[in-house]
C-alpha cells in the first residue's frame, strides 16, 4: 500500500496540472496598454473634421503646385475660412496637425497589440466561425469573429481581434450564422491570409492562433441579426490625413 501510495505521489509530482480555461471576450484581446493614447480627433464633430481636412489639403496644394493669381487667392480664402471656423469651435489647429501622425501610429500599435496576459493561456471564446482551407497537415481553420456578417458584410475587426483557429478534427459547422464556443489554447502568432468566402476573397489579418481541442456549438441566432448590411463610418484620422 505504501508502495502504490508513493507511486501515485510520484506520478502526481510530474503530471501537469490543466489550467482550467478562463472564459473571454474578444475585446480582452488587444493590449490595454496600446489602447491607452490621446485621441484629439475622436470627439470632433463632422464638420470640423472636414474643415480640417480643407486646411490639410489645400495647404498641401497651395505649397506644391502652380496656380493663377484668381485660383491661388480663392484655394487660400477656403483655407483661412476653415482655419476661422476650427478657431471659433475652440480647436488649436497647429496642435491638431502636429498630433496627427504620432495618433495614426498610435492607432495602429493599438490594432496590432495583443494583451499578454493571455499569450499561451487556456481560454474559451465564443463568437462565429468563418472556415478556411485546412492546412498541409489536414488540420481545419477557421476564424473566429465577434458578430455576425464581420468580414464578410461588415468589416473585418482589427487583426488583434480577429483570431486563427487551428483544430485537429472537423468543424461542427461551416455555418456563418452558428454561433460556437471554442476552447483551446490561445498564443500570439500573426497571420495573414486571403480565403474564399461567399462571393469573393477577403484577406483575413490575425494576430492570434487559437489551438482548439473543443468547439461545440450555441444555438440558434435571430433572424434580424442574419443579413444586416454593412455599417458605414468616417476613420476621422483619414480625413484630416488627406485621403480620399
Amino acid at each position: 500500500m505504501r508502495f502504490f501510495l508513493t507511486t501515485v505521489a510520484a506520478i502526481l509530482a510530474v503530471t501537469p496540472i490543466l489550467a482550467e480555461p478562463r472564459a473571454i471576450d474578444f475585446d480582452q484581446l488587444p493590449d490595454p496598454a496600446a489602447l491607452a493614447f490621446e485621441d484629439p480627433f475622436l470627439e470632433m464633430e463632422l464638420k470640423d473634421l472636414e474643415d480640417l481636412r480643407t486646411v490639410v489639403r489645400l495647404q498641401e496644394r497651395l505649397n506644391s503646385e502652380t496656380f493663377d493669381a484668381n485660383t491661388r487667392n480663392r484655394l487660400a480664402a477656403q483655407v483661412n475660412e476653415a482655419r476661422k471656423s476650427l478657431a471659433q469651435e475652440g480647436h488649436d489647429i497647429e496642435e491638431l496637425l502636429a498630433a496627427r501622425w504620432e495618433v495614426a501610429i498610435q492607432r495602429k500599435r493599438a490594432k496590432l497589440a495583443t494583451n499578454p496576459a493571455f499569450d499561451s493561456a487556456e481560454v474559451v471564446l465564443d463568437g462565429f466561425l468563418i472556415p478556411a482551407e485546412t492546412d498541409p497537415d489536414g488540420a481545419s481553420v477557421g476564424y473566429l469573429v465577434s458578430e455576425i456578417g464581420l468580414c464578410s458584410h461588415k468589416p473585418a475587426p482589427p487583426p488583434n481581434q480577429l483570431v486563427r483557429v487551428r483544430y485537429e478534427g472537423s468543424f461542427p459547422t461551416r455555418n456563418l450564422y452558428v454561433p460556437v464556443r471554442v476552447m483551446g489554447t490561445l498564443s500570439t502568432d500573426p497571420k495573414d491570409q486571403t480565403i474564399f468566402m461567399l462571393d469573393g476573397t477577403v484577406r483575413m489579418t490575425s494576430m492570434w492562433n487559437l489551438s482548439a481541442y473543443r468547439i461545440t456549438l450555441q444555438g440558434p441566432v435571430a433572424e434580424t441579426q442574419i443579413g444586416q448590411g454593412a455599417q458605414g463610418g468616417i476613420d476621422p484620422l483619414a480625413v484630416v490625413q488627406g485621403s480620399e
